[in-house]
């Protein structure tokens, strides 16, 4: 699978697509979710961890994240080129949103 977009919902109630919005210029801090869109028509939903990310792979391909390790374990896993976006604590109001609204985001923003 090959990824060939993503959005990103942040806490401020701002947010990003691949279509217009490169990953290195989202906000350092402040995600509450992303959603991951692949060519297999397939997508991944994240949410709730600490840290975003994209880095990478040794093929070329950009891969993308979450986890919660600290930023020098992420250095040190994927190389100092990884971008880290910050997650953040919200209200239930503004995580529940976020979330529902990434359910219904099912359509790529895909660069034409």
């Amino acid at each position: 699978m090959k990824v060939i977009g993503w959005r990103a919902w942040y806490a401020d109630g701002k947010k990003y697509d691949s279509a217009s919005t490169r990953w290195d210029d989202l906000p350092e801090d402040g995600v509450i979710v992303v959603v991951i869109y692949f060519d297999d028509k397939t997508r991944r939903i994240m949410d709730g961890s600490s840290w975003y990310f994209q880095a990478r792979h040794e093929s070329g391909e950009f891969i993308y994240g979450e986890n919660g390790d600290s930023l020098q374990e992420n250095r040190k896993r994927y190389g100092e080129s990884i971008s880290l976006k910050r997650g953040k604590w919200t209200t239930e109001e503004i995580m529940y949103g976020s979330q529902k609204e990434a359910m219904d985001a099912k359509e790529c923003p895909c660069k034409k």
